[in-house]
C-alpha cells in the first residue's frame, strides 16, 4: 500500500513540475508587472526564445477613462508601445505570436498569447490576446506603421487582467 500512495504522490508530483515548466494551468499573473515578447511559433507550440521584446507593461495613466484599443474598459489597463526592427507583412508572412508573461522575465509563465495573422486595415493590424489556463489576462496587440526611422513597425500592446474575454477592438 505504501507503494501505491508514493507512486501516486510521484506521479502528481511530477503532472504539477510539467504543468509550471508549461507555463499552464492554475497561473495568475502578479499585480506589478507583466512582459510582452514576439516569438515565432503558434500559442500552442511558441519558439524558444524570443525575436522581439515589446517590455514590461505598466499600468497606463494618461489621465482619461481606460481603454483597450479605443474601447473602454473598467479597471486599469496594463501597456506598452514599442518600435520593433521586423515589419509586419515578416511577421505575417510565417507564424508569430505575441506572448504575454507573468512578469519581465522571457520564463515566466504564459498567461495570455495572440497569433500576428489577418490583413492590415489603413496599415494596422489588432491581434487578439486569449487568456492562457485560467490566468484572466487578455486584450490586444496593435502593429501599425513605425514613429522612429530605425524601426520597421510599432506594437502597442495593452492587457487586463481579469477580463473574461479579450477586448474586441472598434471598427
Amino acid at each position: 500500500m505504501k507503494s501505491r500512495n508514493a507512486r501516486t504522490l510521484l506521479t502528481v508530483a511530477g503532472v504539477a513540475a510539467l504543468g509550471l515548466s508549461l507555463g499552464i494551468g492554475a497561473v495568475s499573473a502578479s499585480d506589478d508587472e507583466l512582459g510582452a515578447w514576439i516569438y515565432e511559433g503558434t500559442c500552442a507550440s511558441p519558439a524558444q526564445s524570443p525575436l522581439h521584446d515589446i517590455g514590461d507593461l505598466d499600468i497606463e495613466d494618461h489621465g482619461r477613462a481606460s481603454g483597450i484599443a479605443g474601447t473602454p474598459v473598467a479597471g486599469p489597463v496594463y501597456e506598452e508601445d514599442e518600435g520593433i526592427s521586423t515589419s509586419l507583412d515578416e511577421l505575417t508572412a510565417s507564424p508569430h505570436v505575441v506572448i504575454i508573461r507573468a512578469s519581465d522575465d522571457e520564463h515566466a509563465p504564459i498567461v495570455a498569447c495572440g497569433e500576428i495573422s489577418g490583413e492590415a486595415r489603413d496599415g494596422k493590424l489588432e491581434v487578439p490576446l486569449q487568456p492562457v489556463g485560467n490566468s484572466g489576462v487578455s486584450g490586444v496587440s496593435t502593429f501599425g506603421p513605425p514613429e522612429d526611422k530605425e524601426d520597421k513597425a510599432e506594437v502597442v500592446t495593452q492587457v487586463q487582467r481579469g477580463a473574461a474575454q479579450a477586448a474586441t477592438p472598434t471598427a
